[in-house]
């Protein structure tokens, strides 16, 4: 039995602080299978057909590469980021989770001043279905079991 597949391109790698200005970045790429809920697959350099955006040196790394997933497989894109002298920068360090969705419009994920220059961190047909970044973590301060008096949460039904 024969399934489509649907080309997906990812951008991972990193780039040292220094290199153009005063932030690091560290972009990796996971992928799951529409039917597996256990932990995620990542995407290294050399998988796939694709291409080094330039020459590996220490100080930066870009991979960009072609996958070829079913509808409905998950594609998690992590980019972390940080300033010398101030750390995380909590804004553009987070976590965004796409499926494969054939219907969807033709996208190109990008983000200023995030990934390779010119380049995309996600393209594909796909569709966003969660984002987390450090800020929101920060948000939830804490979260504590409720009392259950006056909570119903179950009822039952005739049928």
């Amino acid at each position: 039995m024969k399934i489509p597949v649907y080309k997906v391109v990812v951008t991972i790698g990193y780039q040292k602080a220094g290199v153009s200005g005063n932030r690091g970045q560290l972009i990796r790429a996971f992928i799951r299978d529409a039917l597996d809920q256990g932990d995620w697959y990542e995407i290294d350099r050399g998988q796939g057909d694709g291409v080094y955006l330039h020459a590996p040196k220490k100080n930066m790394m870009w991979w960009s590469g072609e996958l070829w997933l079913g509808e409905h497989d998950k594609v998690k894109i992590s980019t972390k980021v940080g300033i010398v002298g101030q750390g995380t920068d909590e804004d553009l360090t987070m976590d965004m989770i796409f499926i494969i969705e054939p219907s969807a419009p033709l996208v190109s994920v990008t983000w200023p001043g995030i990934g390779y220059k010119g380049y995309p961190l996600l393209k594909g047909r796909v569709q966003e279905v969660a984002r987390s970044s450090k800020a929101d973590e920060r948000r939830i301060t804490q979260i504590e079991p409720l009392m259950e008096q006056g909570f119903e949460d179950i009822r039952y039904a005739e049928r």
